[in-house]
């Protein structure tokens, strides 16, 4: 039953996912992301740019290791659900490349370039669509709330939300994303979870026969 409405919501999720696309390509964010681009600019302000570092690639590998080494010391073994977000994450960022090469939407005020495909695979973080700091929060709210949803710890959730939000808006006032590239952040990243959570079964068993010898990275 449980796999059943994961598999009902990773459809949901790929369908918004397809139909995000089709209209960033046809355009259909234009008026919206003009509306925020011009009411929204704190390009200067160095809190907005230090809070917005907190969710960049560099700070999520730092935050991943420490988790995921730190818990494999301390408990002598790691646990499914931090295994799983970190898989997320890697799947999130992955999709996020693809996406941000095939569409080649660039940063606001960026010119449009003319590469080829792998080219902007090499460049993709000239490309807007999708924002992967919001990505990357996403991802780290949604796995948030599936754990302790049900929970005592469970207002983490709202505040694991409420920190995406933030990061949302500070790449907004920074002026480095459009709107839309937050929307379709938000949906890679539940997507990119959904995924992972559905397929457990299939990278857990690779997982397992991979770290198989290593007793602390065994998952408990």
């Amino acid at each position: 039953m449980i796999k059943m409405k994961n598999s009902q919501k990773l459809i949901i999720a790929t369908l918004i996912l397809i139909v995000m696309i089709i209209l960033e390509e046809l355009k259909a964010f234009n008026g919206i992301n003009t509306y925020f681009l011009s009411h929204i600019n704190l390009k200067n302000n160095l809190l907005i740019k230090f809070i917005t570092d907190t969710a960049s690639l560099e700070a999520f590998i730092v935050y991943m290791v420490i988790l995921y080494f730190g818990q494999a010391i301390l408990r002598k073994n790691v646990t499914k659900n931090v295994v799983s977000f970190i898989i997320a994450i890697i799947i999130s960022m992955i999709a996020t490349l693809l996406i941000k090469a095939f569409t080649m939407i660039p940063r606001p005020y960026e010119i449009q370039p003319h590469w080829s495909l792998l080219k902007s695979l090499i460049n993709a973080d000239y490309f807007s669509f999708p924002s992967g700091h919001t990505v990357r929060v996403s991802v780290l709210a949604f796995y948030i709330t599936y754990i302790f949803d049900t929970t005592k710890k469970g207002k983490l959730k709202y505040l694991s939300w409420i920190y995406a939000l933030i990061i949302m808006y500070t790449r907004l006032a920074l002026q480095v994303h459009f709107f839309s590239d937050l929307l379709a952040g938000v949906v890679v990243g539940i997507w990119s979870s959904l995924l992972v959570i559905y397929f457990e079964n299939v990278w857990r068993k690779i997982y397992d026969f991979i770290f198989k010898k290593i007793k602390i990275l065994n998952i408990n």
